[in-house]
Order: C-alpha cells, then structure tokens, then sequence
C-alpha cells in the first residue's frame, strides 16, 4: 500500500527488522443450546493485537471493550463465541478473508475490506485519525496534508485511515511499523517526521505511559468511526440484523461508553504494573 515496507528499501533514516509471532488464545462462552443456528454454532472472534482501549493481546489472549460487549451480545443471542489471538494485524484480516474468523470488532470501513466484510450500521465507537508529531518550539498544527508532502511518516502495521488520508500516504515516504511504542520511539529519535494512528488508541497509550506532553497532535480527521465486520465466508452472517440491533441499544443506553472507560483504567493498571 506505501512506497516503503519494513524489509523493503527505507530511508537511510529508518531501518527495522520486526519479528512475527503466532499463537492462539480461546475463550468460550456459555451459551443456550436451544437458541444456536445450525449455520452458526460458534462465533470465532479475533482483532488488532495492540489497539487499546478497543482491544490489545495480553497473556496471549485478546481483551479490551469491544471483545467485552461483543461477547455480552452473544451470550444474550445465546450463540457461543471464542477470541482468538492469532497474530499480527494483517494476519487478522487475511483470516478474515479466508473465513478461518466470523467477526472483527471495532475496526474502520475501507473500501478495499468491504471486499470480504459485512460491516454492521450501527458504529462501535468515534475513532478520530490524528496525526501526531514530536513536541518541540517550532511544533505548529497543519492545516492541510500537504503541508507533511515530503517528509517520513509511519503507520501501524496493517492500518488503514480512509480514503483520503491513505490516498495521501500512498504516495509518500511511509514505513509499516508493527506497535504504538515503536512507532512513537522512531517519532522521538527523530527517524520519522509523523506518526498516523487512531486517536483513541494513541492518546490511551501516550497517558498510560506518561508520554503525553512528548507529542503533538498537527492534524485530526473528526468523523472517523469504527464499525464491527463480519466474514463475508462466515457461516454467522444470518445473525448480522439481530446482532446490529443489539449493538446499537448499547451504544445508544451507554454500555459502550462504560467499556471503553473502564478498559482504559484496565489498561494503565496494566501498565503500571509492568513498570
């Protein structure tokens, strides 16, 4: 998707070697046998692997708000559902191409995943695409992209960020790095100009780790949301209109707002934790 890959030719600024890693993580639901579809005896779910408060791996496993609700939809639906950690994020999309997933929460229509996801109307959550620059003096806002024309950007493996934001970078200087921290450590040492990222997840990750008033949002996109997609191969799609309804009565009656919330406190206990 941009000019330049990790383990592809890169700027002389920039040069990485990121390892791939898989295992799996299964949790089953209880479920009521009397209300499971033939077609759909179990929902297999899996998601980003570092996209807090929405979800993130932890312990080999896929937490976060949106497995949370999600998960709650299921057990009302009485179907069976598991997480499945399965990788990086670009291995969560080939499987949900192949159909070896049902469903991926919390994640932004593009067109090119529209191909082979069924995204629900009801949306998750608001998702802005900010872009964000080291903090120093001469830090200043943009107000147009072409103003970043020229310079090295970075971008989450496997991220999209809509159509116009990823027109842009299609035709600049970006590399795919796997993770929030390695990308805003190449953003730090000065290796890259810019960093696109989803503010939510950014600024949970900036507080969590006292990094706030390192960087600077230049650029903010404010009507990007994120939708649950279902596996167009999936054999669970009979349960898209039912499962919607239901998502959109917790977004409207605040559930989802309560989740998100209470998983970012979850995550900076977690951080804590660690340090």
């Amino acid at each position: 998707m941009y000019k330049h890959l990790i383990g592809s030719a890169l700027p002389p600024r920039l040069f990485l070697l990121l390892p791939l890693f898989f295992c799996t993580f299964k949790t089953v639901a209880l479920i009521d046998s009397e209300h499971l579809s033939n077609a759909c005896d179990e929902v297999i779910i899996s998601a980003h692997p570092d996209y807090a408060p929405f979800h993130w791996e932890q312990d080999g496993e896929i937490i976060g708000a949106s497995i949370d609700i999600t998960g709650q939809i299921l057990n009302e639906m009485g179907i069976a559902w598991r997480s499945d950690y399965v990788g990086p994020w670009k291995r969560v999309l080939q499987h949900a191409y192949a159909g070896h997933i049902d469903l991926i929460p919390a994640l932004k229509k593009t067109n090119e995943r529209e191909q082979f996801l069924h995204y629900t109307n009801a949306h998750f959550y608001s998702n802005p695409v900010a872009i964000y620059q080291k903090a120093t003096p001469d830090t200043q806002p943009v107000h147009s992209l072409d103003a970043l024309d020229g310079l090295i950007g970075s971008v989450n493996a496997g991220d999209n960020h809509g159509e116009h934001i990823d027109a842009f970078l299609s035709v600049q200087d970006v590399v795919e790095v796997k993770g929030l921290r390695e990308n805003f450590e190449l953003l730090a040492r000065g290796r890259t100009d810019y960093f696109v990222i989803g503010k939510q997840t950014a600024n949970a990750f900036l507080q969590t780790n006292k990094m706030l008033s390192q960087f600077e949002i230049v650029f903010e996109t404010n009507n990007a949301v994120v939708h649950h997609g279902f596996s167009k191969r999936s054999a669970c799609t009979a349960i898209i209109d039912e499962f919607d309804k239901r998502l959109q009565l917790k977004v409207d009656n605040g559930e989802v707002e309560l989740a998100i919330e209470h998983y970012k406190n979850k995550w900076l206990e977690r951080q804590l934790l660690e340090e």
